[in-house]
């Protein structure tokens, strides 16, 4: 079960002090950088994106926490843990692979699948590249998941406000000079293949009449930046941080995703009517967004249907590409035997919106983790403010982004929400376990 065990949050530790310092400054390099992922310290190497080479580093301090022996009921629910994620990994690989051994199976279809150069069908070598970053993904969860601490929520901001600001920077820089201004991004993807393609793209719309850039801030492009913008959004909003809360919904407006403007509208109809939370306010702008959808509908028809009909309908390249995929999927599908209806093709073979490329990749075993990891925090987190209620509706615009669009499973920014959401778990549980005379508000 993830991350159960997890000690008390605010569990005194006998940590050594300069390790207790070296860590905090570590948690707080890795909660500024989580949402940079359009830059590589090794331009040659995709994956080595900043968080994922911090990721391994907090390994170092649970061996010391070994060592010294404190901490250890955290240290034990961590090994358990991560133990538990390798099992499911190894599983889920041997289950799939030995699936393509029984059924014989030489091909995918039309389904698009990572680094498409590749025939191979047996271990490909995408499964190990993907296995990699899901990898630091997990440790980067779980390590929030048992040694985060409330003081540290403030990196988390930090990190949002970088991703904010940085964001505003390049659609003003468009805005003057009409050329990006990206000069972070430096990731390729498909380094050798005749599909290389830059890890930055920098999209254009003409939106009320003015040519503007579609906010993607330090990520890829802006349905990437949907799936970090709004859990951050509803975060800092559940924790009254006004200023950052006006930052994040500015730069979600000018993203002009489709997957950020369904993903911010279901969180607010979450919040009002399964939470009960603000009904009247939330309503107030939902109704406000609905009159600016039928505003721009009215007096903008082209930049309306360019975001909605087009490509709902697959008039657009980007509508085209969905329907297609679609259909190749649904070709892949009936070719399924029973092994590949447990364990999917193989970790890291498909890509596709996150949601369904779980499915397909893992099987229902897989998709079964994945709903669960998801959905126990929306279900189990309680309060009607503050950080349970943004991590709670944080962890609902995720997986509404994965199920619309987003194709991106392995943004640090999200596995840095699921780890926090079940850090926030435990100091729930925790409380519910004292007596109501050792219940201190610290």
């Amino acid at each position: 079960m993830f991350c159960e065990g997890a000690a008390p949050p605010n569990a005194c530790s006998i940590f050594p002090g300069n390790m207790k310092k070296i860590e905090e400054f570590y948690v707080a390099l890795l909660c500024i950088v989580m949402p940079i992922t359009n830059f590589v310290v090794i331009p040659m190497i995709p994956g080595t994106i900043p968080a994922f080479l911090l990721a391994p580093l907090s390994l170092g301090f649970i061996a010391v926490r070994m060592i010294t022996q404190v901490d250890d009921r955290r240290v034990a629910g961590y090994l358990k843990t991560l133990l538990g994620a390798i099992f499911f990994w190894a599983l889920l690989v041997a289950g799939s692979q030995l699936g393509h051994i029984l059924d014989d199976r030489h091909s995918f279809g039309d389904v698009s699948i990572i680094v498409p150069g590749d025939p191979t069908v047996l271990f490909r070598m995408s499964m190990f590249t993907q296995s990699t970053y899901l990898f630091a993904c997990v440790l980067i969860a779980i390590y929030l998941c048992f040694f985060f601490q409330p003081r540290m929520m403030r990196y988390v901001y930090w990190g949002a406000y970088l991703m904010a600001l940085y964001g505003i920077y390049e659609w003003i820089f468009f805005l003057i000079f009409k050329e990006p201004g990206d000069f972070l991004g430096n990731r390729v993807y498909g380094m050798g293949l005749a599909s290389q393609h830059t890890g930055s793209w920098s999209q254009n719309i003409d939106f009320a009449g003015i040519n503007m850039l579609r906010i993607k801030s330090t990520f890829g492009e802006p349905s990437f930046f949907s799936a970090a913008v709004v859990p951050y959004f509803f975060l800092a909003m559940a924790n009254r941080q006004h200023l950052l809360t006006g930052l994040l919904l500015f730069t979600a407006f000018f993203s002009t995703s489709t997957s950020c403007y369904l993903s911010l509208a279901c969180c607010f109809l979450f919040r009002s009517f399964w939470l009960g939370k603000g009904i009247g306010p939330n309503i107030a702008i939902a109704a406000l967004f609905a009159f600016g959808l039928l505003a721009m509908a009215l007096l903008y028809p082209d930049t309306f249907n360019t975001l909605f009909i087009d490509k709902f309908s697959g008039e657009s390249a980007s509508g085209q590409d969905h329907v297609k995929a679609f259909d190749s999927l649904m070709d892949l599908l009936g070719t399924f035997s029973l092994m590949n209806w447990f364990f999917g093709v193989g970790i890291g073979y498909i890509y596709s919106g996150v949601t369904p490329a779980v499915l397909f990749n893992s099987g229902l075993i897989g998709l079964g983790l994945y709903i669960y990891m998801f959905w126990k925090p929306i279900l189990g987190l309680h309060g009607q403010e503050g950080e349970s209620l943004g991590l709670k509706t944080a962890m609902f615009g995720i997986f509404v982004a994965y199920t619309i669009n987003v194709s991106e499973f392995y943004l640090p920014t999200t596995w840095m929400f699921i780890g926090l959401a079940y850090w926030k778990l435990a100091q729930q549980r925790t409380v519910a376990e004292l007596p109501d005379e050792a219940v201190v508000v610290s």
